[in-house]
Formats: structure tokens, sequence, C-alpha cells
């Protein structure tokens, strides 16, 4: 009786613990090379919450110094896996099919978006064969009427980060102005409750 009565106390107090979107997550990470001297990379994340409406970066900023109160995505560009490299060009944007509201993407109360991280990367002419990674290293986003401001913490954006892709810049061929991005498939769903 007594293991009836405590297996049913601790299935209630699960029960009524209040569970969070499954957001704030990354759900995949790639780097395509697509060029000698030009890499797409792409971090897909999650977020959504049960009952506040939140707000997510559009733009996206290469070298932006983590827990700026501001309206973009920071991430860097690493050579090798490691270091942070201010070499060569680089343009990032957040795709989603949330809606845009004052220039940041809304996520209702009781759904969950898909945001896609895509930067496109070209290598400084006349530099050695290098691998270039992609590391996000801000990620402020803002919940409620408010509009209160919050952030992941580096221990979550380890996750944030593509591997690494070998690019030759000695090659002569410039990509980015002739780039064609196609998106297949972006996800927005309701909240299981």
């Amino acid at each position: 009786m007594k293991i009836i009565f405590t297996s049913g106390l601790v299935t209630a107090v699960f029960l009524l613990t209040p569970v969070s979107v499954g957001a704030y997550e990354t759900t995949g990470q790639e780097a395509k090379r697509m060029s000698d001297t030009t890499a797409a990379y792409f971090v897909t994340y999650k977020f959504g919450h049960e009952s506040k409406d939140i707000y997510m970066p559009v733009r996206a900023l290469r070298n932006q110094q983590y827990g700026m109160e501001t309206t973009s995505i920071g991430y860097e560009i690493l050579e090798r896996s490691e270091f942070r490299s201010n070499k060569g060009t680089a343009m990032g944007i957040v795709l989603s099919n949330a809606e845009i509201v004052d220039g940041m993407y809304k996520v209702p109360k009781g759904y969950a978006a898909s945001f896609t991280l895509l930067v496109l990367f070209e290598a400084a002419d006349g530099e050695e064969e290098t691998e270039y990674a992609l590391q996000v290293t801000d990620l402020p986003f803002y919940t409620g009427e408010n509009r209160d401001y919050q952030r992941l913490n580096p221990s979550e954006l380890q996750y944030y980060a593509t591997e690494g892709v070998k690019l030759h810049p000695t090659a002569q061929t410039k990509m980015l102005e002739n780039v064609k991005v196609e998106v297949k498939s972006i996800t927005y769903t309701p909240v299981k409750k």
C-alpha cells in the first residue's frame, strides 16, 4: 500500500509541475563547401513557450559580444574550429516562417517555431588552405508583453556550432555575389499541453 501511495504521489507531482515548451534547443548544424573560397553555414534551433510570447532576432552580426542586449544574433568564424578569425567576408540572416513584429520574429505563447541561422563566408584572398567553422556567440531573445531580455548561456551556445569546411582562397572564384539560397522546410507547430 505504501508503494502505491508513494508512486501515486510522485506521478501527481510530475503531472502538476509546469512543463516548458521543448524549445531553447538546437536541432541541426551543417556546413557546406560551395566553392574553393566560399562556405555556407546553417544552425537550426527551436524556441517557444507555453505562457509567454517570445521575440527572436532576424539580424545576425559577426563578432557580436556575448550578453549584448540587442536584437541580433552573434556569431564568429573559427579557423581550424578553434580560433576566432577576422579574415574574409561573412553575411548572415535568421530565416523562419514566424511573423515579424517590430523587426523581430514573434512566436505566440503556446507555440514553438524553428529558426535557421544562415551565414555565407568567403575566405580572404591569398590565404593558405584552412578549415573554417561557425560558432554562435550570443543569442538574445525577449519574452512577454514587456519583452524581458534573456539570452542563452555559453554552456548552451556550445552546441550552436558547425563542423569545419576546408577552403582554399588562392583560387580566384568570387561566389558571394552570385549565391542563390533555397529554403526547403521551416516548421511552425502548436505546443502540446
